[in-house]
């Protein structure tokens, strides 16, 4: 094990909850996969560690999404990386996804590994409404969590160490069918909702 992976176990043992908030805002999926796994297997309070990640997680989107426009602007004005990778990203989110369907872009991204800062940031350019970052958000999160949170479940359980290759591939296949699934069917039920409104 690392240095960085020893720290994240050393905080989280001795410090549970607020490291968990602190890892889930600053550092993501690294720490609450190890966090989830350490509330099922030292028999922590598992609803507590998911909340407090779900909360961490959800505080840093709504901050990235309040700086997004004025860190974009920054960064195209000395033509930094950040602009750069918003620029190469940009043109495929917006086909991807229409602003239009807000629910639709805030569950989705968080299954896309790198994606999540650059799609706040349009999020800020295109002006979405905070009531609807919050609720969205919250959401996608809470979904994306719970996946987490069961795959972390099934390592604490030693589910994987028995399982072959096959077996493992299966189970992970079916598992992202099945919240594919139950994602699309809650956002056609917002989108439907939202557009009643």
């Amino acid at each position: 094990m690392g240095d960085f992976e020893n720290v994240i176990l050393y905080w989280l043992t001795s410090y549970k909850i607020p490291a968990t908030f602190v890892g889930s805002f600053f550092f993501g999926e690294t720490v609450i996969l190890t966090a989830a796994v350490l509330a099922f297997r030292l028999d922590w309070s598992v609803t507590s560690i998911f909340i407090t990640a779900v909360v961490g997680t959800v505080i840093s989107d709504l901050i990235w999404y309040g700086l997004g426009k004025r860190l974009l602007d920054a960064s195209r004005a000395k033509k930094s990386g950040l602009a750069k990778r918003y620029e190469k990203h940009v043109e495929a989110v917006s086909k991807a996804i229409s602003i239009k369907r807000p629910f639709t872009i805030l569950l989705y991204f968080k299954f896309f590994y790198g994606t999540r800062i650059i799609t706040l940031i349009y999020l800020s350019v295109h002006r979405m409404k905070w009531r609807e970052l919050v609720i969205f958000d919250t959401i996608g999160t809470i979904v994306y969590h719970a996946v987490l949170f069961a795959l972390a479940f099934l390592t604490a359980s030693g589910v994987y160490g028995v399982l072959d290759a096959f077996h493992e591939y299966t189970l992970m296949l079916t598992s992202i069918l099945i919240s594919l699934l139950i994602i699309k069917a809650i956002t056609i039920w917002i989108t439907k909702r939202t557009e009643k409104k």
